[in-house]
């Protein structure tokens, strides 16, 4: 329920205001409750809505994270994250989050507009290419088989033992 309430919280006050345009898909029915070419049909719309906007609001589902973040990375659009103590996978190494991420506080959920806004207002033509080029180096940067060139390279396995 709290993910359902703060989702319909989020989208009417990212409607109300001028701030940014939106270009939400909303659906009624359940994914998979569809038949396979509303399935195909779906998808192919949520891909198209990904690739066609540049910010993309990743809410989290029932539990305390997103899918949608994820995807919104590998297609290097800007992820907007309502933060509900959600745990970041570490970027150590590699950057910050903030760098490609408009991250809004659970309780600003209201001013998703303003923070999109400011994030956006802050970079150059050139800034806004290298914060969506950021998002897919990091995408790529937590792929499962990095995990274990990165965890050997610090060494972390010299300490096993035979």
């Amino acid at each position: 329920y709290f993910a359902r309430s703060l989702r319909e919280k989020v989208l009417r006050a990212v409607r109300k205001g001028d701030l940014v345009t939106t270009d939400f898909i909303m659906r009624n029915n359940p994914f998979f409750t569809q038949d396979e070419s509303q399935k195909r049909r779906a998808r192919d719309e949520y891909v198209a809505n990904i690739r066609s906007n540049a910010y993309t609001l990743c809410m989290r589902g029932t539990e305390n994270y997103s899918y949608r973040l994820y995807e919104v990375m590998s297609a290097g659009r800007i992820p907007v994250i309502i933060d509900t103590n959600m745990r970041l996978p570490s970027l150590d190494g590699f950057g910050d989050w903030r760098e490609f991420s408009v991250i809004v506080p659970v309780e600003e959920a209201h001013l998703v507009a303003e923070h999109i806004r400011r994030f956006h207002d802050g970079l150059s033509a050139d800034g806004f290419r290298h914060a969506c080029r950021r998002a897919r180096e990091a995408f790529e940067y937590l792929l499962p088989h990095r995990f274990f060139s990165r965890v050997m390279a610090a060494g972390l396995f010299d300490q096993v033992r035979g």
